[in-house]
């Protein structure tokens, strides 16, 4: 019996306008995920990547994604995901950060990159509670 193989990959979502559209969610990017597979790759890539594609991980208050696909369409879905300009009728994109075989690998990366990104901020209380609670489900997650 084969193993099924993994790639993860981490993104960072930018706003064109600096304001994140809260009503965002992980079904909503992995639609937007699927259709720009569908626009680049046709038919033959979505069905390739349909099975192993799917958003693990978002955070709307840093703006992280972590995404799952198999081993031989990872090279696929990173070429789809950077011609995304548009998520849900705002203007974004998306920024590589971390390519990991292993989830744990990929947790760490988002890990320390919250970490460098939120060094020297001011949050407030109300923030502060959303990123303590977006880590904790990040450090979460599991196969």
């Amino acid at each position: 019996m084969v193993r099924f193989k993994n790639r993860y990959v981490l993104y960072e979502v930018i706003w064109k306008d600096g304001k994140a559209d809260e009503a965002i969610n992980e079904a909503g990017l992995l639609s937007v995920f699927r259709e720009s597979v569908a626009v680049n790759f046709g038919d033959h890539g979505v069905a390739r990547s349909a099975m192993s594609l799917s958003v693990r991980y978002y955070n709307s208050v840093t703006h992280l994604c972590m995404v799952r696909c198999g081993t031989e369409e990872y090279r696929q879905v990173w070429c789809a995901l950077s011609m995304i300009n548009e998520i849900s009728s705002k203007r974004a994109m998306l920024h590589f950060l971390h390519l990991g075989g292993k989830l744990k690998s990929c947790q760490q990366a988002a890990i320390d990159y919250n970490k460098r990104l939120l060094d020297g901020l001011r949050l407030t209380q109300q923030q502060s509670r959303a990123i303590q609670q977006a880590d904790a489900k990040l450090s979460n997650l599991e196969l």
